[in-house]
């Protein structure tokens, strides 16, 4: 917490921080990370599943030690400074479904289509960031139900499930 989790400053006893770094990174790239949620998630038959992204504020240092680095590392900048934002899909415990990371320029509803597939029967909780009509319609064809308030613009505002969205 103190150092801002550089990857210099990592404990010995978790070998040279650069062989870490190196791993975490080609474990990333592979996909490896989402895989293991997959694996664990894999009998998931909870009633709803919630998505939201945040975007966490990145140190100067983050950008690396190559030029234009920055886009491969998912950091997007934003007022000056570099962000990346988390997508994630959780369960109703608050528990990890899927991940993904992006720069923190990019609009929430980026990744929600390739987060949500695969979950059947489930009520999707989501903002109104997630009010898009393919996204519903990909929603409702999984078997799913969308509980998203309408945007203010919608000409025709949708019905949902008032009392699931305030969870």
């Amino acid at each position: 917490m103190r150092t801002g989790a550089q990857w210099r400053e990592l404990p010995k006893y978790y070998g040279k921080w650069r062989s870490t770094h190196k791993r975490f990174e080609q474990w990333y790239h592979k996909g490896l990370w989402n895989q293991i949620l997959i694996y664990f998630t894999e009998g998931y038959d909870g009633e709803s599943v919630m998505i939201d992204s945040t975007i966490i504020r990145a140190h100067p240092c983050a950008s690396g030690y190559e030029k234009d680095q920055h886009i491969r590392e998912c950091l997007g900048r934003n007022k000056g400074s570099f962000t990346t934002k988390i997508h994630m899909v959780v369960n109703a415990l608050g528990q990890a479904l899927r991940f993904s990371l992006m720069p923190g320029q990019r609009h929430d509803i980026t990744q929600a289509s390739s987060l949500l597939q695969g979950f059947e029967h489930a009520h999707v909780i989501a903002d109104k960031a997630y009010d898009a009509n393919a996204l519903i319609d990909q929603i409702q064809s999984q078997n799913c139900v969308p509980v998203i308030p309408s945007r203010s613009n919608r000409k025709v505002p949708r019905d949902y499930d008032e009392h699931l969205s305030a969870i």
